[in-house]
């Protein structure tokens, strides 16, 4: 997996997980909540939420939304920002299933979708009142 750490002028953590995830399991599970302890919170993390689909073929390499949404808490991310989907058709699921599906993961992990909310396509985003 590669994870890349930046700070910016000291005060802004941001985190990206690339999209070669490896397996998702109970090992990576602690690596990731062990990095949000020691490391964390994080400001910004940057998470892929597609082309997972079938599951059982493309598991070791590709995170879902619902393991997106539980990244995003291990990290003990402020704010996420969903990437991977959307652009070409990689995988078996629907092209634009997976920002509906990490809607339904943080409704049910009861976090508001303004913590990890996808944004469309083409679309800037303005980050800005982080050190608050």
């Amino acid at each position: 997996m590669q994870i890349k750490v930046c700070g910016v002028h000291g005060r802004f953590k941001l985190l990206i997980l690339n999209h070669g995830l490896q397996k998702i399991q109970v090992s990576m599970s602690n690596c990731l909540r062990e990095l949000g302890k020691k490391l964390g919170p994080f400001d910004l993390a940057i998470i892929p939420i597609g082309t997972y689909g079938p599951r059982y073929f493309m598991l070791p390499m590709h995170v879902d939304p619902d393991q997106a949404v539980l990244i995003h808490k291990d990290v003990r991310s402020k704010k996420s920002i969903p990437v991977h989907w959307g652009t070409f058709q990689l995988s078996y699921e629907p092209f634009l299933e997976p920002p509906a599906l990490l809607a339904e993961a943080l409704k049910k992990n009861e976090l508001h979708e303004d913590q990890f909310n996808s944004i469309k396509i083409g679309e800037t985003v303005e980050l800005k009142n982080f050190s608050e």
